[in-house]
């Protein structure tokens, strides 16, 4: 028991004694904290002045051979910067602008050599990328030299900067930028100026493809017409405004250009570009868009402006490119607006019924409407609903058969210019009705919208009521 006690004693003597000797270390020994030399987290400013100081930048790369220069100038009274000897392409001021205020800026993650001895430890030599800064506010050129990437850190680079003398780390991300090729400057926007949803500046659209098949549609100059386009090849009549707009100018205003893949192209037919497809976009102010697309991939599509001699990979949906004339083309024989419309008149072979209307309301409903049927006053609402009547014969299908001679129905509309719009129904079978617009044919109409105006005429003869038919 009492040799049990001494053991216990001794193992208490030792922890107190454990728990000086660290207590007297912590308080004597001065603190140790770990080497930060080797840390990339705090940043160290190389440069920190006005970017329009910068007079010219040279970028040279060994590797991918692009040496070139970005240029200030003076265009109008306003800056601007340009590829040297490139001024075939249009370029970015915004990308230039922003290469400026990066090396006007220019953060390191910190610095690891001044006065160096030798630069090849770090990978900086003559054949690595170098830019080259001439500023106006300085007296000589300065000059950034890349190396090796810092190994410690994957995203940074070693650059040794002339006129300080010294090696910093740099992000990588800095260096691929300012080791970009020319085109990276390029203006690449393949997508025409046009509002979205009201395609306000368009004057014409014509897709051209390489087996001759042309789609047109043009902004329709017809009075009181309620679809904004009309159709003009393959096939003239109006179109359906929502298809024009959802299946073709919608995804023509939604491509993008990924990159550029050649500039002054050898061999066209290695992009299909040697017998593109052609869109042509010609606006209102009288300018043209032409667009020349080549092969398509599952990934992009390969694109030219015309004019300029620059390939583009670009993506987006290009199911606009198989939109046909029949997609677009309205189904309504006639879209003329009641307030464009002074008379109208539905003419069987023995007998004319006409509506004559004077529909000066506004889009609130305010204001005077007028209408008679045949001599004989009628409130606005059966004058609206006999010409929603007028207005029901809606396009079957195409139609290019042999045209019947004798007409069995006639359906005019007088516009307030005094032009004249004439439908005729001439009788292909007891069910449908070759419907020739102003002398030409394109498509046939159903009996049923023949029999729907009869039977409006007849309850409007009867005195009886046609306002909630439409």
């Amino acid at each position: 028991m009492n040799k049990q006690k001494k053991n216990i004693l001794i193992a208490a003597v030792v922890l107190v004694i454990l728990f000086l000797t660290v207590l007297i270390a912590w308080l004597v020994l001065p603190s140790i904290e770990p080497d930060s030399s080797e840390s990339v987290v705090d940043t160290v400013s190389v440069y920190n002045f006005d970017s329009a100081f910068i007079e010219r930048l040279d970028f040279i790369n060994p590797d991918s051979g692009d040496d070139y220069a970005i240029c200030k100038g003076i265009k109008a009274g306003t800056v601007y910067y340009y590829i040297e000897n490139d001024d075939t392409f249009e370029s970015r001021q915004s990308y230039f602008i922003m290469t400026l205020e990066m090396i006007a800026g220019l953060d390191a993650g910190k610095l690891v050599e001044e006065n160096p001895a030798d630069l090849s430890k770090y990978g900086i030599d003559d054949e690595k990328a170098t830019v080259k800064i001439h500023r106006t506010d300085v007296d000589m050129v300065d000059k950034i030299v890349f190396g090796d990437y810092y190994p410690l850190d994957g995203t940074y680079v070693y650059a040794y900067v002339s006129s300080k003398d010294a090696v910093y780390t740099i992000g990588s991300s800095i260096r691929t930028t300012l080791s970009s090729s020319p085109t990276y400057y390029r203006e690449t926007n393949i997508v025409p100026q046009l509002s979205e949803a009201t395609f306000e500046e368009l004057q014409r659209y014509t897709c051209t493809l390489p087996d001759g098949y042309v789609l047109s549609f043009e902004r329709s100059t017809e009075e009181g017409l309620l679809s904004v386009f009309v159709q003009t090849k393959p096939k003239q009549g109006a179109v359906d405004d929502y298809n024009v707009a959802n299946k073709i100018l919608n995804k023509l205003i939604g491509i993008s250009a990924i990159a550029v893949v050649e500039d002054n192209p050898k061999n066209l037919e290695a992009y299909g570009l040697d017998d593109p497809i052609r869109v042509d976009i010609d606006y209102v102010d009288g300018g043209r868009y032409s667009l020349l697309i080549g092969s398509r991939t599952d990934e992009v599509i390969f694109v030219m402006l015309e004019g300029v001699p620059m390939v583009i990979a670009a993506t987006g949906d290009y199911t606009f490119l198989d939109v046909r004339g029949e997609d677009i083309l309205s189904t309504g024989i006639f879209l003329h607006n009641i307030k464009d419309v002074t008379k109208a008149v539905f003419a069987t072979v023995d007998k004319e019924y006409v509506l004559i209307v004077d529909d000066q309301t506004d889009d609130e409903g305010n204001g005077v409407f007028n209408a008679s049927f045949q001599g004989k006053p009628m409130e606005q609402a059966e004058a609206r609903s006999l010409y929603s009547g007028m207005l029901s014969f809606f396009a079957v299908n195409s139609y290019t058969g042999k045209l019947p001679q004798e007409t069995q129905y006639t359906l005019t509309f007088t516009m307030r210019d005094g032009t004249v719009n004439k439908l005729e129904l001439r009788k292909l079978n007891s069910r449908q009705y070759a419907a020739v617009v102003n002398g030409t044919c394109n498509s046939y109409v159903s009996i049923t919208a023949v029999n729907h105006l009869l039977n409006l005429i007849d309850m409007v003869e009867k005195g009886e009521s046609i306002e909630d038919i439409f």
